[in-house]
């Protein structure tokens, strides 16, 4: 019963943060978008904003930003997305900043997560991401 409810709660988290992050693209006049395989995209100036979302707990974020790293690949490469800007969303801020390192700067995959009401982003993360995730308008790249 317990693996159920873990299961529900993460359901509910991820999709909260996606109608969050799907709102802040519309209020940055990017349509939001899904499809079968990506929880949200949206084309900008810069190029289209690839967006992974993940509910982390306490034990799972390694495991849970490995699978968004391998999925925001395969996703930019099933969909040929013209120029992509690869984003993970999150409900917290990863436990480790490694994480955070690797992704952002070692990969160029931007990173957010939700900080009470307003997503926080990490530094070096893609300006149009960083616009997008915020809900204002991006200067045109």
């Amino acid at each position: 019963m317990a693996t159920a409810v873990k299961l529900e709660r993460a359901n509910q988290i991820h999709a909260d943060l996606l109608n969050r992050a799907a709102v802040q693209f519309a209020q940055a006049k990017i349509m939001p978008k899904c499809s079968s395989l990506v929880d949200l995209y949206g084309d900008s100036a810069a190029g289209t904003i690839v967006v992974e979302v993940k509910s982390l707990s306490k034990t799972n974020h390694r495991s849970q930003f490995r699978k968004a790293f391998a999925q925001l690949h395969e996703y930019a490469f099933l969909h040929q997305f013209e120029k992509p800007i690869l984003a993970v969303v999150t409900n917290q801020k990863p436990a480790d900043d490694w994480l955070l390192e690797f992704l952002v700067r070692g990969q160029g995959i931007s990173v957010a997560w939700l900080d009470g009401q307003n997503f926080v982003v990490a530094d070096g993360s893609h300006t149009a991401f960083k616009a997008a995730i915020s809900g204002q308008s991006a200067i045109p790249a």
